[in-house]
């Protein structure tokens, strides 16, 4: 045997091995692949072959359409848009795309994405992927999305003619609230006669009652117009030193009552901000009017104040019982209690505080370990205006 004839098997068996591997990629690949063959210059393709992912997909045999025109195989290919682009590939030899789309006829239906292209030899290639079942899937998951969207929708909307019937209400009770508040005070100050001390216990305890109850009332408003958009900063500036003295100050009865000591020695002084003044003293207000209510008598409360780069830190700690890490979060929420003791409080004075910060584009944080009372920590930016002079 000369080198020639070994040239020639050399080249047949690596032929051989080639289309070997081939048709074994081509029977074992799960994409659907179709080998068509042009007839008459591209007028029809009939199917030179036709893989076992394709023969499963479209639920028909090799040996049932190898030879036959696509166009009688599937009737419903030129309505697909299948059919042109096997005409385009074949003249042009570009390979090409064919979006996802639905195929039917009176044998089969489904969805299907194929990518088009030219052999060497001029034979054309579709490569498809059986898209039926992810469509389904996805349509699914589309209809859930859209009835949970719906659903939110009814939600909120139902949110908010609750929320603003809860402030139609608390507005209701607003007025007579102060009108019976008002009346109380008449009484009790002796304006209209003498008062044994009997009636005066009983007035009292009426009053405190009539005070909680406009304190509740005008929390509810609060958080009714935060859910609604419509709390609005009057913003101005603000010494901040001095609004703290004055919030404290209304708390020295208490802390004198309860023998707490007020460690105010880092409140230093840290200028102005640009701020809602009401707001902030209510913030503050409720941060202390908390410390003095959990700490033990004898305890302790801490005021601070500092400067952060071009923010403003507020700190207040008190010798409370502390909260559990699962609960940190929980002390935001509306109307949610996490301290075992009973004390009086709507439980919205810690969501209502959180929710003006924030209109502040500040942050508040709870730092707390149970048994070691809790660090309330306020950060305002200096200047929250927007395209003006600065302070």
């Amino acid at each position: 045997m000369d080198s020639h004839d070994s040239h020639k098997l050399f080249h047949k068996g690596t032929e051989e091995n080639t289309e070997c591997i081939f048709h074994e990629l081509f029977d074992h690949v799960n994409s659907c692949v179709a080998i068509y063959e042009a007839v008459n210059d591209g007028e029809d393709f009939k199917f030179i072959n036709f893989n076992t992912a394709a023969q499963r997909a479209d639920q028909i045999s090799k040996d049932d359409i190898v030879g036959k025109k696509v166009t009688e195989v599937f009737p419903a290919i030129k309505e697909f848009g299948l059919f042109t682009v096997l005409q385009r590939v074949w003249h042009s030899g570009k390979p090409e795309t064919h979006p996802v789309a639905m195929y039917q006829d009176d044998r089969i239906s489904g969805w299907r994405s194929n990518y088009v292209f030219k052999l060497p030899h001029g034979e054309v290639v579709a490569i498809y992927e059986d898209l039926t079942e992810v469509k389904k899937q996805s349509e699914k998951l589309e209809k859930a999305r859209k009835a949970l969207q719906d659903r939110n929708k009814e939600l909120e909307e139902a949110d908010k003619v609750k929320s603003q019937f809860v402030a139609n209400v608390s507005h209701e009770f607003k007025t007579p609230l102060a009108i019976i508040k008002h009346n109380l005070d008449i009484v009790l100050d002796g304006l209209v006669g003498e008062l044994a001390d009997k009636q005066k216990v009983f007035l009292e305890r009426s009053k405190s009652a009539i005070d909680r109850l406009v304190r509740l009332t005008t929390d509810i408003l609060d958080i009714s117009r935060i859910e609604a958009g419509k709390m609005e900063l009057r913003r101005q500036k603000i010494h901040v030193l001095p609004l703290i003295d004055e919030v404290i100050s209304e708390f020295e009865y208490g802390f004198a009552e309860k023998k707490i000591e007020l460690k105010k020695d880092k409140m230093v002084d840290v200028g102005v901000i640009w701020g809602d003044r009401d707001r902030l003293h209510q913030v503050f207000y409720n941060l202390v009017s908390n410390a003095l209510k959990y700490s033990p008598k004898m305890g302790w409360v801490e005021v601070e104040c500092l400067n952060h780069m071009n923010h403003v830190c507020i700190c207040i700690a008190d010798s409370g019982p502390g909260i559990a890490e699962e609960n940190k979060a929980k002390v935001f929420n509306k109307f949610e209690r996490v301290i075992v003791d009973k004390k009086d409080g709507s439980g919205l004075g810690l969501p209502i505080a959180m929710d003006i910060v924030h209109l502040h584009k500040g942050t508040l944080e709870l730092y707390s370990e149970v048994g070691k009372g809790s660090r309330f920590i306020i950060s305002l930016p200096r200047d929250l205006r927007e395209g003006e002079d600065n302070i």
